[in-house]
């Protein structure tokens, strides 16, 4: 459950804007004006169910134009050297163009220029469809345009964060309708605001992502950019900002968790557009900048075909310019021998063939294969790599150091120039399926299932829902799930035909605790800790920091526990109150009026798992854990940086668990994990340390003070009878990337109930 202060009741928007509501009625008056132009899509559904809608602006929009200009793309991908033929024999290929709007909340102005943009185009001779292709996802973000959520969807979730990890609705949608379908040349991505100063057009600053042929974007990400501005100074003598010209370093193109960002991978020419106006200017600025664009498109239509058909052909003959090391091939094995997870493989594989990656599968071996030589050679290593340090590179980084699935999600994975001469591979579709086994005992028999895998959380809570009693192994020999009884075992043969678990008969070892679900209320600054914990069938309540700032009163009698934590900048300061100066309401943070009474009602709560910078701020603010806080040196590092910028630590670093420990049950002594903003704890004397980080702890990402982090305490607890306080230094369910750590939060809330 999410936490809704509207009542049902849209949220209200400035006057002449278009509430969601309205959109398709609004949509439908334009494709009846302009039928032969104009075809409205429904590209799937929000989180809330509210339709996400394509617009396509094109010469010919009938079902068989549709599907001509797809197999045109996909050629271009597959066999750019055709492309590169035609091209230079003089054929008129249309050039594609994807705009993207809305996609945070309260940013709202890029719907509302958008439709003034189709109509200003569709009102004209129609010329320049002739030579272009427009695909427009006019509002990217309906639930939270409708409640007004600030940065957030209806999952609390930032969409703008999510093109890695892929786990909203709304991202896949526009991944598989819009950008892998279309392949567009030029890409904008319209947000707002950033203050009242100049509308921001990136193109960033270093590092670019080694992964990316960049050399072949450059030219045009910067003059696209100043055609945008230009056109938006001779409309409305408003300035731009151009980060690279402008900035050393803090708005760099390295992460590929953006929108933009993400399509750089396919070759395209992607901005994120930062107008500055909450009201009908921003909305003019837009529909400019997007005129802007498609008048550099059509200028340059040859020159940006080429330039993309390029990209691919590197990736397909290996003859990359991108800096990153790339092997032949990456392996993902799949038997239960090699693979220690062979679900979250499974979800790997999933996503590589929605972004329309080529996928194999090994005959004799069963093992996944994903040869490098493609077009999409860059978004393969970006994705399955295990990054590198760029400490050294920069001073300030805007968001998060690199992707890495196989770090972040938990999976074995392998790398090779050759493969087994006799191995025969065959192409793949459709991912596998990841299905566990049941052994039966008798009646009265224990059965049991391993706490290693986060599927195993999931099979535990269902049966308590189905009044089960479940036990828990405690000591570092077995942290396994225990039951009893035959009448639930056709629940459970259900659930492992879908899982990557095996359940069979055990013996009941002598310590063991019994588990009790828990009603926790979860107040942070990522919907991870929320949508792991609800996914995995826990009792679980988002209070959003719209519903705070807006005056929501927390009732702690009504929870068992409160979660709460995240980075410094969302949660324990306000760039947007303090730094910038914006109305509307709008900011990424927990006001000053939220936070007070999250204070308050903090003090209130018996049992608490607080986590990352913000945790450790309100443990200290309230003195739970006694001499448990956060390192000075790295709190001090973490302050001193630019403050509307992420700016702190991530990457994948060593960690030490005491497994026989109920917080860490199910992990390793030592653990390869993906973190952000790792903050070091202090001891205290009435804590129980159970996790630090491991000597040379940092191996790969950006971390500029690593030395403090060196076998410092980063898991610790008390327990007593007055309640259960939890302290981590880091954020296990970050952006719900790291699938590798989940654990630690159900461990958490598992230890809560456990007497």
């Amino acid at each position: 459950m999410i936490i809704d202060m509207t009542n049902g009741k849209e949220y209200p928007l400035w006057r002449n804007a278009v509430l969601y509501s309205e959109l398709e009625e609004r949509l439908d008056g334009i494709a009846k004006r302009y039928p032969a132009n104009v075809r409205i899509e429904k590209m799937g559904k929000s989180n809330e169910g509210r339709d996400l809608y394509l617009v396509i602006l094109a010469e010919d929009v009938t079902d068989e134009g549709i599907a001509k200009y797809e197999a045109f793309r996909k050629t271009a991908l597959r066999e750019p050297k055709r492309v590169l033929t035609g091209l230079e024999n003089g054929e008129n290929y249309k050039i594609p163009l994807f705009f993207n709007a809305n996609l945070h909340g309260t940013e709202i102005s890029g719907t509302d220029g958008l439709l003034l943009f189709i109509e200003e185009l569709l009102a004209g001779d129609k010329a320049a469809l002739r030579n272009a292709f427009i695909a427009i996802s006019i509002c990217e973000n309906p639930d939270g345009r409708f409640k007004g959520y600030d940065i957030l969807n209806g999952n609390c979730a930032d969409l703008n964060r999510d093109f890695c990890a892929q786990t909203q609705p709304e991202t896949r949608a526009i991944i598989e309708r819009a950008i892998v379908r279309f392949l567009p040349s030029i890409m904008v991505d319209f947000h707002g605001f950033m203050s009242s100063g100049d509308v921001l057009i990136d193109t960033c600053t270093p590092p670019h992502n080694p992964n990316t042929e960049y050399d072949l974007l450059e030219e045009h990400l910067h003059k696209d950019a100043q055609a945008m501005a230009d056109a938006i100074y001779k409309k409305m003598r408003v300035k731009s900002a151009i980060p690279a010209l402008i900035w050393e370093d803090g708005w760099e193109d390295y992460s590929p968790v953006y929108t933009a960002t993400f399509c750089q991978n396919f070759g395209c020419i992607a901005h994120t557009l930062e107008t500055t106006f909450p009201n009908e200017d921003g909305m003019k600025i837009d529909a400019i900048a997007a005129a802007g664009a498609l008048e550099y498109a059509l200028k340059n239509k040859k020159r940006l075909l080429e330039g993309q058909c390029r990209y691919f052909l590197r990736g397909i003959e290996g003859t990359s310019k991108a800096p990153a090391r790339v092997p032949a091939y990456y392996v993902i094995p799949f038997s239960r021998e090699t693979q220690r997870d062979r679900e979250t493989a499974a979800g790997a594989v999933k996503k590589l063939l929605r972004c329309g990656i080529r996928v194999f599968r090994a005959e004799q071996s069963g093992d996944y294969v994903i040869p490098t030589a493609q077009a999409l050679r860059g978004l393969i290593n970006g994705t399955l790599w295990q990054g590198e340090d760029i400490t050294q590179k920069i001073k300030n980084l805007y968001d998060v150091s690199f992707d890495s699935e196989p770090i972040m999600r938990g999976f074995d994975i392998r790398m090779c120039e050759s493969l087994d001469s006799g191995e025969k591979l065959t192409e793949i579709a459709e991912a596998p399926l990841a299905a566990g086994t049941l052994n039966l005992g008798g009646e009265e028999d224990w059965h049991c299932f391993t706490s290693g895998k986060n599927s195993s959380v999931k099979l535990a809570n269902l049966l308590l829902d189905s009044g089960i009693e479940v036990y828990r192994g405690e000591g570092s020999e077995n942290a396994d799930f225990y039951f009893r009884g035959d009448s639930c075992l056709g629940l459970v043969k259900k659930f492992v035909d879908g899982h990557d678990l095996a359940v069979g008969p055990a013996a009941l070892p002598e310590k063991t605790y019994r588990l009790k679900k828990q009603k926790a209320l979860i107040v942070a600054d990522s919907a991870g800790a929320y949508e792991v914990l609800s996914d995995w069938g826990f009792d679980v309540t988002m209070l959003p920091f719209s519903a705070l700032n807006r005056g929501y009163e927390i009732h702690p009698e009504d929870y068992d526990l409160l979660i709460f934590g995240g980075t410094r900048l969302h949660i324990w300061s306000d760039p947007f109150d303090e730094d910038m100066g914006v109305g509307y309401g709008t900011s990424w943070a927990l006001r000053g009026r939220g936070r007070t009474e999250l204070i308050r009602a903090a003090k209130e709560f018996k049992n608490l798992i607080l986590f990352g910078y913000a945790g450790n701020a309100l443990n200290e603010e309230l003195g739970l854990i006694h001499q448990a806080k956060g390192d000075e040196e790295q709190k001090n590092n973490q302050e001193n940086l630019t403050d509307w910028h992420l700016n702190t630590g991530s990457g994948s670093f060593k960690l030490r668990f005491d497994v026989s420990d109920p917080l860490c049950g199910g992990f390793r002594e030592e653990e390869t994990v993906y973190l952000v903003g790792p903050l070091p704890l202090t001891e205290s004397d009435n804590a129980r340390v159970v996790g630090n980080f491991g000597e040379n702890a940092f191996l790969n990402g950006w971390c500029t003070e690593k030395e403090h982090l060196n076998g410092k305490p980063v898991l610790l607890y008390r327990k007593e009878d007055s309640g259960t306080k939890i302290l981590m230094g880091i954020d296990p369910c970050y952006r719900r990337y790291v699938d590798a750590t989940y654990r630690l939060m159900s461990n958490a809330v598992y230890l809560v109930g456990k007497e």
